[in-house]
């Protein structure tokens, strides 16, 4: 994630994410971070709400739903 302000690792943040009519919140803590000369931080989320797991697991249906099959590289 790119940011303003540097980070700390081991700080913990509260997200909202957004993805057309779906939103939810998420908790995320700060794994690394990278300043040269824009704030980078890696996070890990280690927390989300029941409505929000919900939300997310939609997202991901949908998203499933619309992208297009793997193609197969078998080689005969």
């Amino acid at each position: 994630m790119e940011t303003d302000r540097p980070l700390e690792t081991g700080a913990r943040l509260v997200m909202e994410m957004r993805c057309g009519a779906l939103a939810f919140r998420l908790i995320a803590e700060v794994r690394s971070v990278k300043a040269d000369p824009r704030n980078f931080a890696g996070l890990g989320f280690v927390g989300i709400s029941a409505e929000g797991l919900k939300n997310l697991k939609s997202l991901i249906k949908i998203n499933a739903q619309q992208s297009p099959p793997p193609e197969s590289t078998n080689e005969g």
